[in-house]
């Protein structure tokens, strides 16, 4: 019980953390149209990583 609890508390704790913390938004950012098999994506020009969900 008391691990489950612990749990629960730490699962809030970082979804609270991740909801207050700042988005990176660069307006100014180039962007390029990326064609995959589930349609078209923008993404930036000078991006350090991509990660593709199936």
């Amino acid at each position: 019980m008391k691990k489950t609890i612990f749990t629960l508390c730490m699962m809030i704790s970082l979804l609270t953390l991740t909801a207050c913390g700042s988005t990176n938004n660069h307006s100014n950012t180039e962007m390029i149209t990326v064609k995959d098999v589930r349609g078209e994506v923008e993404i930036p020009k000078e991006a350090k990583r991509i990660v593709d969900l199936i």
